[in-house]
């Protein structure tokens, strides 16, 4: 049984950050519009109900809640390779993201 997996691009919740990851969802559906618009307009939905989840950790069980009430399945997080960290330095992730390294 073959999967859709959308990725909803969140904002980011700092004015620093250049880049947000991406959470991405399973529809369970499987009547779902088969759009990057669907799985975005429910989560921005989302966003009002429970409040924008923190770039760069997985959504709080309200806000999968939430989701699941839409027909979306959290799955996982796909991080953004280059960053800009919170003191405006250039970074990107090394050792299979479990380090970064910045810009001077």
């Amino acid at each position: 049984m073959k999967r859709i997996i959308f990725a909803a691009i969140l904002l980011s919740t700092t004015a620093v950050a250049a880049h947000a990851d991406s959470l991405v969802w399973d529809d369970i559906t499987k009547a779902h519009r088969t759009s990057d618009e669907a799985v975005r307009a429910d989560a921005a939905y989302c966003n009002d109900m429970v409040g924008m989840p923190y770039n760069g950790y997985p959504p709080p069980p309200e806000y999968k809640q939430c989701m699941l009430g839409h027909g979306w399945k959290y799955r996982r997080i796909e991080r953004d390779a280059n960053f800009v960290s919170p003191h405006g330095r250039h970074c990107h992730y090394i050792l299979g993201g479990y380090g970064r390294e910045c810009d001077n």
